[in-house]
């Protein structure tokens, strides 16, 4: 009787331990605060990317986000953020409050903010071309405009 009370004692311990949270496997939990995949879109550009940078800044703020990718048109900006693996369950009222605060930042600008990983993906791509290439106003529009048909495609 001694030996179960124990063995009982040893395999609660372990599936104490088991189930434990482990911060080192979520790679959110990598990122300190601050370091957001966070980067500044080149103002060269014939459209000023200003808004995109400044809607960046505001995003960075909230530290559920992990990358924040943004690119404005004259009359559109789109914003895409990447948000922790745990917080996902928050994501539509999160979405929800960042859209308005973007669109009340910008009430020039129609607003388009996902969380879509394909979406984010092809940010991702739009933003480093921008890096790399001059785009024209037209060639940019049309980018956006495409990226935001995609994002429209999915739901």
């Amino acid at each position: 009787m001694h030996v179960y009370k124990w063995l009982i004692i040893a395999i609660f311990s372990f599936v104490l331990v088991g189930c434990g949270a482990n911060n080192t496997l979520d790679p959110a939990d990598k990122q300190e605060k601050g370091q957001i995949n966070l980067s500044k879109v080149s103002t060269k550009q014939p459209i000023n990317q200003a808004p995109a940078n400044r809607a960046k800044d505001m995003l960075r703020e909230h530290s559920e986000i992990t990358a924040i990718y943004a690119v404005n048109t004259d009359k559109q900006l789109l914003a895409t953020i990447e948000i922790e693996h745990m917080q996902r369950f928050k994501l539509q009222k999160m979405k929800k409050q960042l859209t308005k605060k973007l669109q009340k930042a910008f009430p020039d600008l129609k607003v388009e903010l996902s969380a879509d990983k394909k979406i984010i993906m092809e940010m991702e791509k739009l933003e480093k071309n921008l890096e790399e290439k001059q785009y024209s106003k037209k060639e940019l529009k049309k980018e956006v405009k495409r990226i935001i048909d995609f994002s429209k495609e999915q739901t």
